[in-house]
């Protein structure tokens, strides 16, 4: 009788020992899961238009607008919308700096290097494109006036809107609306 009264407390120990393991698996699980949503949230993607004028050799310079990613995470585009003047620019399959510029009265010729976000572009974190590149050399006050001049006019009334819409890989959907700009204070007038 006392090794039947051992067996079922042994039984009914083991039952508990295995069930306290099954909730303590659930729970870990349940951890887990959300340390990884945690994780996954803190790797969303954030674009920005950065713009730029550098010296590339001895009296020649390079004006680009870029497009960064400077955020965690790749960013995939879902749709670009560029507004110059009121005017909406939208296109997946082809650039439209050459329309841009001949509405606005610059020539095609000043575009060194172009290209446009299209549907499923995809860029990585910490990663930076050229989106528009003007070279021009300082002697060469022509291509100045004809190309940056009317370019960095339309930066500085602040003409150059976008709206960006973009997701991560882990499906975070994402809007960025604003402005391309320039920083002008480096200039004296």
């Amino acid at each position: 009788m006392a090794m039947c009264r051992i067996r079922k407390m042994l039984l009914s120990v083991k039952k508990y020992r295995d069930l306290i393991s099954i909730i303590t698996s659930i729970l870990l699980v349940c951890i887990g899961y959300k340390t990884y949503i945690v994780y996954l949230n803190q790797q969303e993607p954030y674009f920005l238009f950065v713009t730029h004028i550098k010296e590339v050799s001895e009296g020649n310079y390079e004006f680009s607008i870029n497009i960064g990613n400077y955020g965690e995470g790749v960013g995939i585009i879902d749709e670009f919308e560029l507004s110059l003047k009121g005017k909406k620019y939208i296109s997946d399959n082809s650039f439209l700096w050459n329309q841009i510029f001949l509405d606005n009265g610059i020539p095609i010729a000043c575009i060194q290097r172009q290209s446009w976000l299209a549907a499923g572009y995809a860029l990585s974190a910490k990663d930076e494109e050229k989106f528009l590149s003007i070279k021009f050399n300082e002697m060469d006050t022509d291509k100045i006036r004809i190309c940056l001049n009317p370019l960095l006019s339309l930066l500085k009334e602040g003409n150059i809107t976008y709206i960006l819409k973009y997701h991560s890989i882990h499906s975070v959907n994402r809007t960025a609306i604003g402005e391309i700009k320039y920083d002008f204070s480096i200039w004296k007038d």
